[in-house]
């Protein structure tokens, strides 16, 4: 048996017997005994006691880890360690190394979360630090961080499912809150006279703050995996983790309410519903035009013309909208234009309209019915209308007796981030992004 999972073994067992001294201490008829109250005394040592090998177990091991050296592959090919299968293609674990580095993370995976003995020894003998997250609470295994290397990969699988993200600037957070300085107005060129003194002008700044808040991902894998399948096991995780989180970063970024269903977070899509007819990007669609199969080139045309021109020198404008509205109103357009492009020639499938990318989320408003007064497509460069506030980094954890009966593990991954939207505009002037209303 591993040396730290015998301590904790030994510990479980002193804490039981202390357990069972409290409760006939505790008992209506017990009578003071001092021999007992010894007993107790000794018994909180013996804990102390195997905390304090169990700590001292662990800092060795991180060190050990640390000063390691990482097996890593010649690039003329890669030579896995015996045993290491794969029985399918890997789907998220992209470019140079990715069959070495689903098999890291997988080992990560099997020594943090099921426990593998094995698997711990690997990650101590190649360089992968198990350090505990004691912050996350305490279950049958812990909680534990996942390391920079595997963030790297799960950050930028998050960039490419999720949006918010992807394009807002984000500000890694040192603490829980904090303010960062966003630009209102800038410098102003005036004409200049003969011996004439210069107008002075100033950059004007405001603050945002940003309240970092717990999310996790909570799911369930059978306690009977192979433990030869660490690359699978690594490519699976690492891509169901990351689409969860972006998933849940662009929703509370779209539509967030404010609530504590979205950890306080208010989105963009939400800000101009519940702003309907006094932010001045807030743009009407003709009468009647209340549904994805009515909008017209006119009612997109009047979007793009509500949207300040220094978003389209300074930014990067794009269409944000739900897989329906692409279908229903941009294909519609397009294909109604007529005419044959290279996209067509080629069989490309390009998510533009005049120009302009039109990017996809399920978090913008997918029904097919009357949607009025709704904000139902937006229009400009989101980076410049929210920023995302990064608190730290992920951590992983397990249960065994959560489905117990089930026989299965209960895997639970959290992260802290934060979204302020503050680029709506107001009733006189449209912000960097501008929304269509359904009329």
């Amino acid at each position: 048996m591993d040396k730290i999972a015998e301590l904790r073994a030994k510990r479980a067992l002193v804490i039981d017997k202390m357990a069972a001294l409290v409760a006939k201490m505790n008992a209506d008829a017990y009578v003071d005994d001092a021999a007992d109250e010894t007993a107790y005394a000794d018994l909180k040592k013996d804990v102390a006691s195997f905390d304090a090998k169990i700590v001292r177990a662990e800092e060795t091991n991180k060190l050990v880890a640390a000063t390691a050296a990482p097996v890593l592959p010649v690039k003329s090919g890669i030579i896995l360690p015996p045993g290491s299968v794969r029985s399918s293609r890997l789907k998220n674990f992209k470019g140079e190394n990715a069959e070495l580095r689903a098999l890291r993370f997988g080992k990560f995976c099997q020594a943090s979360i099921f426990g593998n003995i094995k698997a711990e020894k690997w990650c101590r003998e190649n360089g992968i630090v198990l350090e505990k997250a004691h912050s996350e609470g305490v279950n049958s295994a812990g909680g534990y961080f996942v390391p920079e290397e595997f963030s790297m990969d799960i950050i930028d699988l998050r960039d490419g499912y999720g949006i918010f993200r992807q394009l807002c600037q984000v500000m890694p957070m040192g603490r829980d809150t904090m303010t960062v300085p966003r630009r209102v107005s800038g410098l102003t060129a005036y004409p200049v006279g003969e011996a004439v003194a210069i107008t002075a002008s100033q950059t004007a700044w405001d603050q945002v703050r940003l309240t970092s808040s717990k999310w996790g991902v909570l799911t369930l894998l059978s306690s009977e995996l192979d433990e030869d399948a660490a690359i699978n096991l690594g490519d699976l995780l690492v891509g169901e983790i990351a689409y969860a989180f972006a998933v849940a970063e662009d929703t509370a970024g779209f539509i967030g309410d404010g609530s504590a269903s979205y950890n306080g977070i208010t989105g963009i899509l939400t800000k101009f519903t519940t702003g309907v007819g006094s932010l001045a990007g807030s743009v009407d669609a003709a009468s009647g035009h209340d549904t994805f199969a009515e909008y017209d080139a006119a009612d997109l045309n009047k979007v793009m013309a509500a949207l300040p021109q220094y978003v389209y020198v300074r930014g990067n404008p794009r269409w944000y909208c739900s897989q329906v509205a692409w279908a229903l109103t941009f294909q519609r357009l397009i294909q109604a234009a007529g005419g044959l492009t290279k996209d067509d020639v080629t069989g490309t499938y390009v998510y533009r309209y005049m120009g302009f990318q039109v990017m996809i989320t399920p978090s913008m408003p997918t029904a097919q019915t009357d949607l009025s007064d709704t904000a139902v497509m937006l229009f400009g460069d989101i980076g410049l209308a929210a920023t995302f506030g990064d608190r730290r980094g992920m951590t992983v954890a397990r249960s065994t007796e959560y489905k117990f009966a089930e026989d299965q593990i209960a895997i639970k991954a959290t992260e802290r981030f934060d979204i302020a939207v503050h680029g709506t505009g107001t009733t006189t002037q449209a912000g960097p992004v501008v929304a269509l209303m359904a009329e």
